[in-house]
């Protein structure tokens, strides 16, 4: 466990510990035993999270409207756009920060995420145009053939879940079963999530974390287009 988390005697609404600080071992302890930050601010101490009914994604149970996959098609019939995969945490993650309102990503867990992914235990996608003008973004953890989506956000419509069915089809060509979300909210809850009980989330997620990590997120460029169809390749495994 981890040694900088102070531990309550109940857990309260999925809340199971607290700690002053976070830095990148907390984060390197905790995500093994099913535990993820979410501070409330920085004047706070940071609370963290296992709650009884985990969410997930996944590719087979993923649902996205019709009108999607025509903004999807257009956007590959003009070859102009590129995902990027781990070429980008600092902005994305800053950018994930920028764009709310409210949000839990403190300046303090914002350094601990970016240490996280140069210590390889971390990724992100972003959806650019050729120019390099940035229009979503998506980061997350993985340890061996576990995948959690941390927080996402996107500049243009559907741009986020591009990114997201691109991330789904990945897990899916390397046979890996879900994504962690470890919560639901309405957006989610549309495009598909699902719930399981903690004691078996942690013995799936356990045997994830064993595995071998897959080559999943290889620093590149990819083109979206008519012959790398994102589309296509989803419109297969239905």
């Amino acid at each position: 466990m981890p040694n900088n988390l102070l531990f309550f005697p109940e857990e309260i609404e999925g809340i199971v510990a607290c700690s002053e600080r976070i830095g990148v071992k907390d984060l390197i302890d905790a995500y093994p035993q099913g535990l993820f930050p979410w501070p409330y601010d920085e004047k706070h101490p940071i609370f963290w999270y296992n709650p009884q009914e985990r969410s997930l994604l996944s590719p087979e149970k993923l649902h996205l409207s019709r009108s999607f996959f025509k903004t999807l098609k257009k956007i590959e019939s003009t070859s102009h756009y590129i995902i990027e995969t781990n070429l980008s945490f600092r902005e994305v993650i800053n950018t994930c920060a920028l764009t709310r309102q409210f949000t839990w990503i403190t300046p303090e867990l914002e350094e601990a995420y970016c240490q996280l992914f140069e210590s390889g235990f971390a990724y992100c996608l972003a959806l650019k145009e050729k120019t390099g003008k940035l229009l979503a973004g998506i980061y997350g953890t993985s340890f061996g053939n576990f995948v959690s989506a941390e927080s996402m956000f996107s500049l243009q419509t559907d741009a986020s879940k591009i990114l997201l069915l691109e991330l789904l089809m990945r897990l899916k060509e390397q046979q890996i079963p879900w994504l962690d979300i470890q919560v639901s909210n309405p957006f989610t809850k549309q495009l598909g999530a699902f719930e399981i009980r903690r004691e078996q989330f942690l013995s799936e997620m356990k045997s994830l974390f064993q595995l071998k990590a897959s080559a999943l997120f290889l620093p590149q460029k990819q083109c979206l287009s008519p012959e790398n169809s994102l589309g296509k390749r989803f419109k297969a495994i239905k």
